[in-house]
């Protein structure tokens, strides 16, 4: 098992079990209970369990899929699997062939593969919410929904419980902490000044706030004012990414192993590299909040999908947002239109929660941190979703607005002096200086044989002639280039057991 199980006091005061390590806890479940007491667990995890006495093994994570993929692949020889892709290859005979349309789906969606597939052939992911069961004797693997218990409360027990619920989350999480110094990130915005309030009323660790931006598009200085204005005492990191990050583009994609790709992933990496550095390993994390505050599934609309290619897109995105670079513009949209599969029917599953746990944890965990995830609490999920859903029957103008809602509680519980300066603007690390520093180096990308089997010789021609247009598309592009290079070519298979690499991005172009 690897993760942490939130509610397993209460688990096991509930099932008459007396155990400390959360491993010997799920042992104990399993034998009581068999295979339906997972149902029952609220977390982050993943676990495996093989029962000798009936030749049976079975995999599973919590219900939104765990911060580490799983891997796996079965034929009539062999059943591998693995939350590690180099581990994965190291130990299979598998012929790796680069799967075109997981590739071009992986662009389509740019965050994820939103299907079981991967970047490798008849190499597949568990989904969010599937078990998967190995019956060794009859050579078989069975994959099948795990149909979990849904709790819900009365309105009157959710009404005003918000904050007091991601309270006891946090509390619960500092009670399986060992070390004493707790670091989290912290921006200008409502979740992660909700979660150090809350750390700070703790009163017996040191915490410790980091805070990375970009050179234009930087929370640092309102996080500095944050700080003087309501934390004293706390230690407060900030950090300017640099413009040579792409340098290190081979070891993000090598750490992530092709399962996640966000504009973010630049700011990730400097934060674990950093946390690594100071000897952290674990961090609390503000992300999730949104999707747990509106219960977002992540699946856009038909009508966003068209916003978000049209001109509206683009100018919501620059004077409303103030986002000097959209996380997509229209153009790039339009671009990847041709690449949708209508073959590829995704999972039932919340796939943005899904790819930010990913970009978070995988890259966290190469370093050998845990991301802790406050508002994925069971409980606080019930209370958002309770009071969305009774008090959102209301219609037009009086509809209720669990985001409004939630803001103004948070500017209330953490005080009028940090209140201040809090802003609704979510920061992102802006990729326009590091991109133009590189990019007579990235555009040799386009001559590559592996880029020319995704793209025909017209949408190449198009974006290396407009790159300022195109600069996420041809960034993901250059992702999948070098997942090639790294995971395909067999170059590399000598560094498998090698957590990270010290290759910069000159030495592949």
């Amino acid at each position: 098992m690897v993760g942490y199980i939130l509610n397993l006091e209460k688990v096991k005061a509930e099932n008459g079990i007396n155990c400390e390590k959360d491993v010997d806890c799920v042992g104990k479940l399993y034998a009581l209970k068999n295979i339906e007491f997972i149902k029952e667990l609220n977390g982050i995890f993943s676990v495996f369990i093989f029962d000798y006495k009936i030749g049976k093994g079975y995999i599973f994570q919590d219900q939104r899929g765990s911060s580490l993929p799983m891997y796996y692949s079965n034929n009539k020889n062999h059943f591998i699997f693995s939350t590690s892709l180099k581990m994965f290859l190291k130990h299979s005979l598998l012929k790796r062939q680069l799967n075109i349309n997981a590739a071009r789906d992986f662009l389509y969606n740019r965050n994820t593969i939103s299907t079981k597939e991967t970047l490798l052939k008849d190499i597949y992911k568990l989904l969010p919410g599937e078990l998967l069961t190995v019956d060794l004797n009859s050579r078989s693997v069975e994959i099948t929904a795990i149909s979990r218990k849904t709790s819900s409360i009365p309105l009157d027990q959710a009404e005003g419980k918000q904050i007091d619920s991601i309270r006891s989350s946090i509390s619960n999480i500092l009670s399986k902490l060992i070390k004493k110094d707790v670091a989290q990130t912290l921006s200008a915005g409502f979740d992660t000044n909700l979660i150090l309030h809350i750390l700070k009323e703790d009163g017996d660790a040191q915490i410790n706030a980091f805070t990375l931006g970009g050179r234009d598009i930087n929370e640092a200085p309102a996080a500095q004012e944050i700080v003087k204005a309501g934390y004293a005492g706390v230690k407060h990191v900030a950090k300017i990414i640099d413009e040579n990050i792409l340098d290190s583009f081979p070891d993000i994609v090598w750490r992530l192993e092709g399962y996640v790709y966000e504009r973010g992933l630049l700011l990730q990496y400097e934060l674990a590299r950093l946390l690594s550095l100071e000897g952290y390993t674990s961090v609390f994390l503000g992300e999730c909040a949104n999707q747990i505050i509106t219960s977002s599934t992540g699946r856009e609309t038909k009508l966003k999908k068209f916003i978000k290619m049209s001109f509206i897109g683009d100018i919501y995105y620059t004077f409303v947002k103030k986002n000097k670079e959209p996380p997509t513009t229209s153009t790039e949209s339009k671009f990847l239109l041709p690449f949708y599969n209508h073959n590829l029917k995704p999972g039932n599953y919340n796939i943005e929660i899904d790819y930010i746990l990913k970009k978070s944890g995988i890259m966290l965990n190469s370093f050998g941190i845990e991301g802790l995830y406050p508002f994925l609490d069971e409980y606080v999920r019930i209370i958002f979703k309770t009071l969305k859903e009774a008090k959102g029957r209301r219609r037009y103008f009086n509809a209720y607005d669990p985001i409004g809602d939630y803001r103004e509680r948070v500017r209330k519980e953490v005080g009028a002096a940090v209140a201040a300066h809090l802003t609704k603007v979510g920061g992102s690390t802006d990729l326009g200086y590091s991109f133009n520093a590189k990019f007579v180096l990235i555009k040799n990308i386009f001559h590559s044989s592996i880029i020319k089997e995704i793209l025909n010789s017209k949408q190449i021609n198009i974006i290396s002639h407009h790159p300022e247009r195109y600069r996420l598309v041809i960034l993901h592009l250059l992702y999948l280039f070098l997942f090639n290079e790294l995971f395909i070519s067999s170059k590399f298979d000598s560094l498998f057991d090698r957590p990270g690499i010290s290759i910069q991005l000159k030495d592949f172009l």
